[in-house]
Parts: C-alpha cells; sequence; structure tokens
C-alpha cells in the first residue's frame, strides 16, 4: 500500500507538478521569514558577519589577516550581503535572500531531473525536507554546495562530465565535503568522460584557490587545522557515548568553540582517533558500493548519498545543517523512478525532524545533560545509525532498474 501511494505522488502530471511547485513556493516564503526573525543570533551573527566587516569595511585580506573556516568559493555568499555595509538585521535578510537564491536553484535542478527521469519524489523530497530541519537552514553555508552537488548530477545527467565536473568543482572549493565524492564519480562515470570531470573540477577549483596561492600556508591553517583541531561534537554518535560514560565533575569537559559544543580532553582525543579511522572507512565502502554499482548517474546519486550518510553518522562532527547534504542526495536519486533509497528517505524525514528538536529546541538542556534531551539524542543517533546502515543494504544488492545508461536513460 505504501508503495502504491508513493507512485501516485510521484506521478509527473500537470495537477502534481503545480502542487509541488506551489507548496515549495509557501514553504520558503515562511522558511525564509522565520530565518529572518529567528531569535537567537547564528553562525551569521557570530562569524559569517564577523569576517564580512574585517574584508569589506575594513579592507582586511581573508586568511592571512582574517581567520576564515571556509574554502575561497564561500567568500561571496559571506561578502556580499555585507555590501554596502548594513547593520546586523539587514546583513542577516541579504544572506537569508541569497540562500534563498540557492533553495530554488536546487529545486529547479531536481524537476528538470524529475522531467528527465520520470519521478516527482525527488522535488518532493527537497520540498518537505527542509522545512523539518528549521529555519537554521538558511542561516548555513550549506545550501550552496549542496545545490552544487544537485547540478553536477543534472549536468552528469545529459552526459555533460565537463560541466558536471565544474559544479562538483565548485561545490568542493565551497565547502571541502564533495570532494569525497570525486572517486565515486570516477569509478561510475564512463572512461571517455572521467578526463572532462576531472578537468571540470580541477580548473573551477584552480580558479576558485588561486587569488590565494601566495598564501596556502595560511588558508590551509585556517579551513584544515581549524576543523582538525575540534573536539567530539555532543550532538554526534561518539558524542552520545561520552554522555553515558562520563559523570560528577566530569561535566566540565564540554566546550563552547569552533562554533559548537564539543567533548574534550580524557578519553576524547582517543575516540577521534576512532572517529576518523571509522569516517575513513566510510569512504573505502563508498568505493566498493560504487564499482559495484551500475554505470549509472542516477546510482551514482545513490550511492553518494549513502556513502555521506555513512560518514556522517561516524564522524565526530556532526552539525545539523549536514542532514541537507543527504537530503540533496537523496532527492536527486528519488528523481529517478523505482529508487532504489525509497524506502531510505522515508527514514531520513523523521530524521530530520528529531534533529531540529535536539537543535535548536533542547540543545541548551543538552549542554547541560538533561536526561530528557541527552534520551532525544539517543533516539535519533539510533536511528541514524540503522538508517545509514539500511542505505549500504539498499544500494549493495542487484539493481531492479533496466539497462545501465550514464547518459539518456
Amino acid at each position: 500500500m505504501l508503495t502504491r501511494s508513493l507512485d501516485r505522488i510521484s506521478e509527473r502530471t500537470s495537477t502534481a507538478i503545480k502542487v509541488v511547485v506551489a507548496l515549495f513556493v509557501v514553504t520558503r516564503l515562511f522558511g525564509a521569514a522565520g530565518a529572518i526573525n529567528f531569535p537567537t543570533s547564528s553562525d551569521v551573527e557570530i562569524a559569517y558577519r564577523p569576517w564580512a566587516i574585517q574584508v569589506v569595511d575594513k579592507d582586511r585580506a581573508p586568511y592571512s589577516e582574517v581567520d576564515i573556516e571556509y574554502p575561497p568559493a564561500s567568500l561571496p555568499f559571506v561578502l556580499a550581503p555585507q555590501v554596502p555595509s548594513p547593520d546586523q538585521y539587514h546583513y542577516r535578510i541579504n544572506f537569508v535572500l541569497a540562500m534563498l537564491v540557492a533553495d530554488i536553484a536546487a529545486f529547479i535542478g531536481l524537476m528538470m531531473l524529475s522531467k528527465r527521469w520520470g519521478s516527482l519524489l525527488g522535488p518532493w523530497l527537497w520540498v518537505i525536507a527542509l522545512p523539518l530541519l528549521g529555519p537554521f537552514v538558511y542561516l548555513r553555508l550549506d545550501l550552496i554546495p549542496t545545490a552544487a552537488m544537485i547540478w553536477a548530477l543534472q549536468r552528469a545527467s545529459r552526459d555533460d562530465w565537463l560541466g558536471g565536473g565544474g559544479f562538483l568543482g565548485f561545490g568542493i572549493a565551497a565547502k571541502l565535503f564533495p570532494l569525497l565524492l570525486v572517486p565515486l564519480a570516477l569509478l561510475i562515470a564512463p572512461a571517455r568522460s572521467r578526463l572532462k570531470l576531472l578537468i571540470g573540477a580541477g580548473a573551477v577549483v584552480l580558479i576558485a584557490f588561486l587569488p590565494f596561492m601566495t598564501i596556502l600556508n595560511d588558508l590551509f591553517r585556517d579551513i584544515v587545522e581549524y576543523h582538525t583541531g575540534r573536539g567530539i561534537q555532543v550532538e554526534s554518535l561518539w558524542g552520545s557515548m561520552l554522555y553515558v560514560a562520563r559523570s560528577g565533575e566530569e561535566l566540565k569537559l564540554i566546550f563552547h568553540d569552533f562554533g559548537a559544543h564539543h567533548f574534550r580532553f580524557g578519553a576524547v582525543e582517543t575516540m577521534k582517533t576512532v572517529a576518523s579511522i571509522a569516517t575513513a572507512a566510510t569512504l573505502v565502502i563508498g568505493i566498493w558500493l560504487a564499482k559495484k554499482a551500475p554505470k549509472d548517474v542516477r546510482e551514482l546519486a545513490s550511492v553518494s548519498c549513502v556513502t555521506l550518510l555513512m560518514a556522517i553518522t561516524v564522524s565526530g562532527v556532526l552539525s545539523p545543517q549536514f542532514f541537507m547534504w543527504i537530503a540533496g542526495l537523496g532527492a536527486v536519486s528519488l528523481c529517478a523512478a523505482g529508487s532504489r533509497l525509497r524506502n531510505l528517505m522515508l527514514m531520513l524525514l523523521p530524521l530530520l525532524l528529531l534533529t531540529q528538536v535536539i537543535y535548536p529546541t533542547m540543545h541548551p538542556a543538552l549542554v547541560r545533560a538533561e536526561a530528557p534531551a541527552v534520551v532525544m539524542l539517543w533516539c535519533r543517533n539510533i536511528l541514524l545509525l540503522l538508517t545509514a546502515i539500511y542505505g549500504v543494504a539498499s544500494v549493495s544488492g542487484p539493481s531492479t532498474r533496466g539497462p545501465a545508461s550514464v547518459g539518456t536513460p
């Protein structure tokens, strides 16, 4: 019965298209308004605007004089809202509008894939997923690389691997995590297209980094060393374990640094090493899945989604915005009729809602280690782990699709 219901929802009729577009417009108007009027400070006020003030208003150089934790392609989205020197409230409005444009671009890409591959489930997932995460999705930069990944797959679906590589390179140059998808794409892309993919990605990354070639050490320090210096984030699977393992005076081991709350000291350094090894292992599993997968862009979307899902599950850092990556790649997969991720994406929806409950709703209580918040975190993370395991099982079995097709299905 559930499968039949999903099939009916996925049908591309004129009415169905109008409904999903109308719901997108309504949810995004409310989402943008909620983000603009979000009652507490966010990364926009804590990090992005202070960077922009230093660079735009005080003419200081990014990376060498202003520590910025994101790669160069993120700079336009951080700096442009500060022109011409607005106050804090108007900077937030400008930033939210920029993220709304990225959201619209992602939706357009999904609608184009839906038309090509035959299912509206992908756009439906995107429409529903972001409101479940809450208005903070417009107060982070993660919509930019997520939209870039969607468009990379959209171009690849038309056998334009040079353009797909360009979008993937832009995602890498905005936030490094799409780099994980490069080996998967090289395994699934046809041999004749792999060089085009690398040229497209490499050219965009080079263009983004070229103005900073003389200060690569500063850039490396700001981006890589910044993130490797973090502890175990309290919202992560490993953080769940540390809540159980600690007691008494050890409550003092939670610190707010790097823009989030982390566990530090004691067994945390060992756990960080284990988490790093586990995260690297997920890429190995992803490569194995990609080698088994049919040479089909639809399968690339599915394998990429599951690989990133595994990576964020076992990473020592797990922020709510990471789920945007999964929603974006999952939505691409669901644009294809008969996607192997249909059931997985149904499991994703309660994960997104629980994530919004944990942050921002229960986050202060979680930092205080109050039992209801810790129990809620455990529920979310157990479901996350089960979802990741189910995802591997979903894409590791034989595909029920017709003949594999990398370009036009």
